[in-house]
C-alpha cells in the first residue's frame, strides 16, 4: 500500500499551480506573459522619446553660433563663450530676480487659494448648488491665456470698465495694468482666477 502511494505522487512530479510571486522568472518568460501590456505602453513610450527626450539633442545648440542655413551639424562651435556672456549681463541677473520673485509671490498666494476653495465647497450642504459654483469657478480653467489677459484688460485697463466708472464719478483712474509694482499681484490673481478651480 506504501508503494503505491509513493509511486502515485513522484508520477505526479511538479505541482500545477504559478510560481510563488517572489521567484523570479526569465525575462523572455515574463515578456511572452505579459504581451498585450507591453503592446499597449509602446504608443505612449514613442510619444515619450519624440517629445521629451528627442529635442535634447537640440540642447548643443547653446554650445555653438547656431546657424539655421547650414544647422545643427555645420555650425560652427563656441563652446562656453555664450554662457560666459550670459553670466556677465545685468539683465541676465534682473531677470533671474524677477522670475524668483514672481514664483515665490505665485507660491504664497496662489498655493493655498485651491485648497482653500475646496474646503468651502466642502462646506455647501446643497449638492447642486456645490455642482453649480464648482462648474462656474472650473471654467475659466478652459479659457486661453490670451482670452484670460483680454478679459482683465477689459476690466482694469486704461479703457476698461473699472477706470470707465472711475471717470464718470470724478475719481482718479487706478493704473493696474501697466503699473510695474503691481505686475507680480495682477499676474498671480490671473492664474488664481484661471486654474484655482
Amino acid at each position: 500500500m506504501a508503494t503505491t502511494v509513493t509511486a502515485k505522487t513522484e508520477k505526479r512530479g511538479a505541482p500545477d499551480h504559478p510560481p510563488h510571486p517572489h521567484v523570479k522568472l526569465h525575462w523572455r518568460i515574463r515578456l511572452r506573459r505579459d504581451k498585450s501590456l507591453v503592446i499597449m505602453t509602446i504608443p505612449a513610450v514613442v510619444l515619450l522619446l519624440v517629445f521629451n527626450y528627442v529635442p535634447l539633442f537640440g540642447l548643443i545648440t547653446a554650445f555653438q553660433y547656431y546657424d539655421p542655413l547650414v544647422g545643427v551639424r555645420y555650425s560652427q562651435w563656441a563652446g562656453l563663450e555664450q554662457f560666459t556672456a550670459l553670466f556677465q549681463d545685468p539683465l541676465f541677473w534682473a531677470a533671474l530676480k524677477n522670475t524668483l520673485y514672481l514664483s515665490f509671490v505665485q507660491l504664497i498666494l496662489f498655493f493655498p487659494v485651491p485648497i482653500a476653495l475646496a474646503l468651502l465647497l466642502n462646506t455647501v450642504l446643497s449638492e447642486r448648488l456645490r455642482n453649480l459654483i464648482q462648474s462656474i469657478v472650473y471654467l475659466p480653467h478652459f479659457f486661453s491665456w490670451v482670452l484670460t489677459i483680454t478679459v482683465f484688460q477689459q476690466m482694469l485697463g486704461g479703457a476698461g470698465v473699472l477706470n470707465q466708472f472711475l471717470r464718470q464719478h470724478s475719481i482718479g483712474t487706478w493704473d493696474i495694468m501697466s503699473n510695474s509694482h503691481t505686475f507680480a499681484l495682477l499676474v498671480t490673481f490671473q492664474a488664481v482666477w484661471k486654474e484655482a478651480g
